[in-house]
């Protein structure tokens, strides 16, 4: 045989690794050699920029990651409506598939007008984290753990987890948990990161995919916030026309610990909680504090906000609490709040891989 053809054959089974200032190897759509769990299989854009129409990174495989360093960029930019072409995890024989986006001056960029970025379609335990001044841009998305299979007795879209750390996020809308059995699926903000977006939906289900549960979005740390340009709906079933309305979203928690905060711009909507009875969607301060454009003091119901207390390590209801605090400053104020209600309390939280699960299963 050629020793050409025979390198050529070799290395179309290899995963691809590239270092350097080409983009030679990078392919237009899945990466998807597969590796195993000490051994990812690892595809690298370092210092170069890359632009490509689609992304699957695991369509049918496990432990892929596409890393983008030192400055690096990756753009994609098609205009498909098809799920797998803009993926971290697709499908239910894939599982922990990354992209890592590390360092000043790295991105990564989702724009078009296709279909949503995905973290965990029908897929479980992906990762997206941005980090150490790295820059994410999203147009269109991105939906984390999603799962349009109807009912729960195959839930799927479950575990996935986006992290900002001391970086910059632009989202158009999100969706922490979409449709039957996508659980534990969390958002985490901190280290003076920033995460600006139009919409959060967290917790989204219908009576059609019920069973969207126990999803957590936590800002934490000073500097660390969140500003929302539209409504935020925490655990919200919408019904399907003709159907009996059945409330499934539930367990849902927006928790802001730690000095950060969370901030609504929006006058008219702006936040919704599902209310019914057993939902336990709740936003939770720990040392963090919660803004809303406007006054919203009379919208807030019992047990709708919790605070922590360290002495007796627990969540309690944060209007019945003297570690609570809610105010509206009128915009001829001199407060920088000048215009919004501040919603503040709760003791530090200290948080860790235990404590994050505790928030998260509760």
């Amino acid at each position: 045989m050629n020793t050409c053809l025979m390198l050529a054959a070799i290395f179309a089974i290899l995963p691809v690794f590239i270092f350097g200032e080409t983009a030679t190897g990078i392919p237009d759509g899945d990466m998807d050699a597969g590796g195993t769990q000490s051994d990812y299989a690892v595809y690298v854009v370092d210092g170069i920029a890359v632009t490509n129409s689609s992304l699957c990174i695991g369509r049918k495989t496990a432990y892929n990651e596409l890393a983008i360093i030192n400055g690096g960029t990756y753009t994609c930019n098609g205009s498909s409506w098809v799920p797998s072409d803009r993926a971290v995890g697709y499908g239910p024989d894939t599982h922990h598939n990354k992209l890592t986006v590390s360092g000043e001056g790295s991105a990564f960029i989702s724009s078009g007008g296709g279909i949503y970025l995905s973290v965990g379609y029908k897929s479980d335990n992906n990762s997206v984290t941005v980090e150490d001044g790295a820059r994410m841009e999203v147009t269109n998305g991105p939906k984390i753990g999603t799962n349009d299979i109807n009912g729960s007795a195959d839930p799927s879209g479950c575990g996935n987890q986006v992290v900002i750390d001391n970086s910059q996020a632009e989202w158009q809308r999100a969706y922490l948990g979409c449709f039957s059995g996508a659980s534990n699926n969390v958002v985490i903000v901190r280290n003076g990161a920033s995460l600006s977006m139009e919409r959060l939906y967290l917790g989204y289900d219908s009576t059609n995919f019920p069973g969207a549960f126990s999803n957590s979005f936590i800002v934490d740390g000073e500097n660390s916030r969140v500003c929302v340009n539209g409504i935020v709906r925490i655990g919200i079933t919408d019904p399907a026309p003709g159907a009996d309305y059945k409330a499934s979203a539930v367990g849902n928690t927006l928790t802001v610990s730690n000095s950060g905060e969370f901030y609504i711009n929006c006058l008219y909507g702006g936040l919704d909680i599902g209310r019914y009875d057993g939902a336990y969607n709740k936003i939770r301060l720990a040392s963090g504090t919660f803004i809303q454009t406007g006054n919203i003091q009379s919208l807030i119901s019992d047990g709708d906000i919790q605070v922590w207390n360290r002495f007796e390590s627990k969540w309690e209801d944060g209007i019945r609490s003297e570690n609570f605090s809610m105010e509206y400053y009128a915009p001829s104020s001199d407060s920088e709040y000048a215009g919004c209600t501040v919603i503040s309390g709760g003791d530090p939280y200290r948080w860790g891989v235990e404590e994050t699960l505790v928030i998260l299963i509760k």
